[in-house]
């Protein structure tokens, strides 16, 4: 639940969409679902977050910086932006 409430909060600030519903910036809702899904990758793939942060004694290091994906252990590194727009999802 904490998760959740977290994820709301940061939202609205970086997606100017959810801030102001009044203006039409996508002609349709696939445009707005696609920004959407992009935001959540971005959120949970590249995005250090300070509360998922593990204090390290390694010389001049205090913390091991982490993402939601890291902590649920989808991945062992910080994503770029270019790995996450030319990573290839497997066909299922």
């Amino acid at each position: 639940m904490v998760k959740t409430i977290t994820f709301c909060l940061n939202v609205k600030p970086v997606n100017v969409v959810l801030v102001k519903p009044e203006e039409q910036y996508f002609s349709n809702s696939m445009m707005h679902t696609k920004a959407f899904d992009l935001f959540r990758a971005w959120y949970n793939f590249i995005k250090p977050h300070k509360p998922l942060r593990l204090g390290i004694n390694s010389g001049n290091r205090k913390w091991f910086q982490r993402t939601p994906a890291m902590e649920e252990g989808i991945t062992d590194h910080i994503w770029s932006l270019k790995e996450l727009l030319t990573f290839r999802v497997p066909v299922q």
